[in-house]
């Protein structure tokens, strides 16, 4: 991470917070054990399978039932590490002259010129809870976790990097979005941006 010097910056209090535990845990469910489990769960359901034509040594019925399954295994959990890869990438970029947030499939880059930082505040999401995602748009919506583009409650829309917490940083911005960020610490990322902001950047 940078400062407006363009000079990295070694401090953790900027980064967003990661996906919890638990919502990794409900993405492995989700897009591993569950179609694993259906998938099986329709298997027996169905009984044997009929009997088939002859055609070659590895058309036998009695190997239908556990190619199916064990192709659905495969992937499934295949789509789960991929995703839960995808889950990871939640990062926070100050650079000279622009944030870059990146979440999940999503990236929002904005000139430090284009954050309103004078209307921007630090806020508590169980009290400002017109500031709560309502619907997604494009993005990621796990138990503990919003990601991406949504709808918030007051019908504006938002680039949201949430990860179960109250505080979280509100950024309008001259886009017509506006930024939802849960930081570690929201209040010192927002003076950091505005001391950015008010600092020209050394070309």
């Amino acid at each position: 991470m940078n400062t407006a010097s363009g000079e990295p910056v070694d401090d953790g209090r900027l980064d967003l917070v990661p996906a919890p535990a638990a919502s990794r845990a409900w993405l492995f469910v989700l897009a591993g054990a569950l179609p694993i489990a259906l998938t099986a769960m329709a298997l027996a359901l169905a009984g044997p399978p009929a009997a088939l034509p002859q055609l070659a040594a590895f058309s036998d019925a009695t190997h239908a039932t556990p190619a199916v399954l064990g192709g659905v295994a495969i992937l499934s959990l295949a789509a789960w590490f991929l995703l839960d890869r995808l889950l990871q990438r939640h990062a926070l970029r100050l650079e000279p002259d622009r944030l870059v947030v990146t979440s999940g499939f999503n990236t929002c880059k904005l000139a430090l010129a284009d954050l309103r930082l004078d209307q921007a505040r630090a806020i508590d999401l169980d009290e400002r809870t017109e500031c709560r995602p309502m619907l997604k748009l494009n993005g990621t919506g796990l138990p503990g976790f919003r990601s991406g583009w949504y709808l918030l409650r007051d019908r504006s829309r938002a680039f949201v990097a949430l990860s179960g917490g109250r505080r979280a940083l509100h950024i309008p911005t001259q886009r017509k979005h506006v930024l939802l960020l849960e930081a570690r610490q929201p209040q010192v990322l927002l003076d950091t941006l505005r001391e950015m902001a008010s600092t020209p950047a050394r070309r």
